[in-house]
């Protein structure tokens, strides 16, 4: 069985390099996002028209509806779960 477990092995790297990876990216977008939005607000601001507070607001209220469709779609998801038959 050392064929095995060298196999499991593997795809246990494999799994934790995806999983690093995810995370690297995930925290790269994200501090993107941020960081270009406080990048450019001044030259939107001119852009448009609109003051840098309104916008800020606006942002806001992005992230506030994105956060709530996340956690809306969990409950959904958890209230729609079946117990698995594994359990009983």
């Amino acid at each position: 069985m050392v064929g095995h477990s060298e196999g499991t092995n593997k795809r246990g790297r494999r799994a934790d390099l995806s999983l690093g990876s995810l995370g690297l990216v995930t925290i790269v977008v994200y501090g993107a996002s941020y960081y270009a939005f406080s990048a450019f607000i001044g030259p939107i601001s001119v852009a448009t028209g609109w003051p840098e507070g309104t916008l800020g607001v606006v942002f806001a209220g992005v992230l506030v509806l994105n956060k709530t469709g996340h956690l809306l779609s969990s409950v959904a998801d958890w209230s729609t779960d079946e117990v698995p038959e594994q359990l009983w």
